[in-house]
């Protein structure tokens, strides 16, 4: 008896968490004036900087309690619905500042923060995310600012999602071409 009463709190919990969640996926006025405020370079990339460091901590944190705790173990799980969260905030930022500076050219921010917006982007699992910002990580592969297998990663997750499973490349066509073609991607560009 005790053991479902534990159970049952627990299962609340995360409920109630889950509800949280959802509610949170709007960005605060304080983190739009945050992003407004930004005005010089140096400033715009100790921004997107932050947000990956934010990104690459919580999955370093998530893939340690699977060593120490299993796969399977409620600390994992708890630390992979933070995750979860701490993604849906990041896209959200991501996706405003873009909105209002457009991608970071990696020779202006440098390498780590023209980065940044493809690597939350890729990590949403957003169809319609990957979607709304398909022509900045597009025009981000053509001016150089990430890197081929980058933009590969992104359209190749984002087939897999779409048909539910690997693209079966071609070795006689361009992966990036084939890829935009078939996802229909070229209508929004």
């Amino acid at each position: 008896m005790e053991k479902q009463i534990k159970l049952l709190l627990i299962l609340f919990m995360m409920t109630a968490s889950c509800n949280h969640v959802v509610d949170e996926f709007k960005l605060t006025g304080a983190e739009i004036k945050e992003i407004d405020d930004l005005t010089t370079q140096y400033q715009k990339q100790s921004y997107l900087e932050s947000i990956f460091k934010s990104d690459q901590t919580i999955r370093e944190i998530c893939a340690g309690l699977i060593v120490a705790n299993g796969l399977d173990s409620i600390e994992h799980k708890n630390c992979i619905r933070e995750n979860n969260e701490i993604d849906a905030i990041n896209l959200l930022k991501i996706e405003y500042f873009l909105e209002k500076y457009g991608y970071p050219s990696k020779s202006v921010y440098g390498e780590i923060a023209a980065y940044t917006p493809f690597l939350i982007i890729h990590h949403s699992d957003s169809k319609e995310a990957r979607l709304k910002n398909f022509n900045y990580l597009n025009n981000a592969y053509h001016n150089q600012d990430i890197k081929e297998s980058s933009f590969l990663l992104y359209l190749n997750r984002f087939y897999r999602m779409t048909y539910g499973k690997p693209f079966n490349k071609n070795t006689e066509v361009d992966e990036v071409s084939a890829l935009i073609d078939i996802l229909e991607l070229n209508e929004h560009m």
